[in-house]
């Protein structure tokens, strides 16, 4: 009850705080003017600034030392059918348009919002009528929070998501389907995100996971709230979001444009068909000529404003330029590069599952193995004489290592039988039975090291004997 009570004083005080404002004083809110007021319009009017101070008004009651700051605050022009609206990143603080007579609108703020920082680039739009924000940078870190505005409480809440995808408002890689409910990210982790993703937090190591993650495209569901990877951006893609500039939203897609120096014949408006993941050109070089005039930064507008109604795509500038140009979908070509690449995600997360499934092979290869080595040690172990792991060969070998530690070649081959065979033979038939000898050794008693060895002879290092370690007898013993 306290805590409403609060919500329902400060509310009342903000109300009370509601200003009027004149075109002549603040010439950026004359383009309000323009902007369809009837109950049909409904969705989100692009913004564009082209100055650090992007704010058509600054609230009086904002302290001085953070208004000196003035790049922390853009404020974004919302529309539904319960009327237009003013929401100002950082601050949280949103307030309605009230238009007058003549040359002048009140502001009416609606929110109670005591503290901000949080949502510098935050992304703002609407659907359904409801008013969102999305994402933003403030307090050491990239948020992935979906707000949206409550009327009643006069403020803003959360709505969770399934998995949190830092979100900045950043050359405005991003596009709100209003007919299928989608909003679209381009995630621009390499060139923009990595030097401040979670910083202070996780250091560097954050950082060189952003790095490593590269561009994506992410997809918000607003009816189910989940975000889905499509894919990663393509070389085109990010190539443009380093050289193009967002100019609007239609419904079929973002529309952005590129402007080389001034010059007309390299000037380009691309549509993202986000639906049908494509890059398509504008076509129609009468319409690419008015887009051009109007947006060529000679006369240095504050702003432009943008948005798309009764078919056709409406411009508006702060230095009282305006222009309305019919598009439809025929306008663009039919199809175009593609924006992301779904194969190269698909291979990503295949490289990664693959390297998981390696290891944990190597891990289960591992576990088998030593598991079976110790079930089979522990039953010989375990075993009484007449379980004797060598055969009669290998045992007649072992007991005339235990009655002469050190053998040589010729004496063992006469044991072996082998003494009137060719050398190959000989060699063959001595290495194969010490070779087992040392296997067999190794597996029933633990120990890595082999029970029979071999060592140059003194006086003639051309040939050599077989040693047997007898530090190892008792180890053996048992066995035979």
């Amino acid at each position: 009850m306290v805590k409403n009570s609060t919500r329902i004083l400060f509310f009342t005080f903000y109300m009370l705080s509601s200003v009027t404002l004149y075109g002549q004083r603040h010439p950026d809110l004359k383009m309000l003017h323009d902007i369809p007021t009837d109950s049909s319009f409904n969705g989100d009017i692009f913004n564009r600034w082209f100055v650090s101070r992007g704010m058509m008004f600054w609230p009086e009651d904002l302290d001085y030392a953070r208004r000196r700051r003035d790049y922390e605050y853009r404020d974004h022009i919302l529309k539904t059918k319960n009327g237009l609206f003013l929401a100002i990143e950082t601050t949280g603080r949103l307030y309605q348009v009230k238009f007058n007579k003549k040359d002048s609108v009140t502001l009416i703020r609606l929110d109670s919002t005591l503290h901000g920082g949080y949502n510098h680039n935050a992304f703002y739009f609407t659907h359904h009528d409801t008013l969102f924000s999305l994402g933003g940078y403030g307090l050491w870190h990239f948020n992935g929070h979906l707000r949206y505005y409550i009327p009643s409480h006069h403020g803003w809440e959360l709505l969770p998501v399934n998995k949190k995808v830092p979100a900045i408002d950043w050359n405005r890689g991003s596009y709100m389907d209003q007919k299928t409910g989608t909003f679209y990210y381009l995630s621009q982790t390499t060139n923009y995100q990595a030097p401040y993703y979670d910083q202070g937090v996780f250091r560097n190591v954050q950082k060189e996971k952003a790095n490593n993650e590269g561009d994506k495209i992410y997809a918000l569901n607003l009816s189910t709230r989940i975000w889905d990877e499509l894919g990663v951006l393509t070389k085109i893609t990010t190539d443009h979001l380093k050289h193009t500039s967002s100019l609007g939203e239609l419904p079929w897609g973002l529309l952005k444009y590129e402007l080389f120096q001034d010059i007309p014949q390299k000037f380009n408006v691309y549509l993202y068909d986000f639906r049908g993941n494509q890059i398509k050109n504008l076509r129609d070089q009468g319409k690419l000529l008015k887009i051009y005039e109007l947006i060529q930064v000679r006369s240095e507008p504050s702003r432009i404003i943008s948005f798309y109604h009764d078919g056709a795509l409406t411009i508006i500038t702060s230095d009282d330029r305006k222009i309305k140009i019919p598009l439809s979908p025929d306008d663009f070509e039919k199809s175009g590069p593609e924006i992301y690449s779904y194969i190269d995600l698909l291979i990503q997360e295949i490289n990664t599952t693959a390297v998981i499934l390696f290891v944990l092979l190597l891990v289960t290869v591992a576990g088998l193995y030593f598991s079976l080595r110790k079930k089979i040690k522990i039953e010989f172990m375990d075993s009484d004489a007449s379980e004797n792991p060598f055969d009669k060969e290998e045992t007649t070998l072992i007991q005339k290592f235990i009655l002469n530690p050190a053998l040589s070649v010729d004496e063992i081959d006469l044991l072996l039988g082998t003494d009137k065979k060719n050398k190959d033979t000989q060699s063959k038939k001595r290495g194969n039975i010490v070779k087992s000898i040392n296997a067999k050794y190794t597996l029933v008693t633990g120990d890595p090291a082999p029970l029979i060895n071999t060592k140059r002879m003194e006086l003639d290092k051309r040939m050599f004997q077989y040693i047997f370690e007898k530090e190892k007898m008792d180890k053996i013993l048992r066995f035979l």
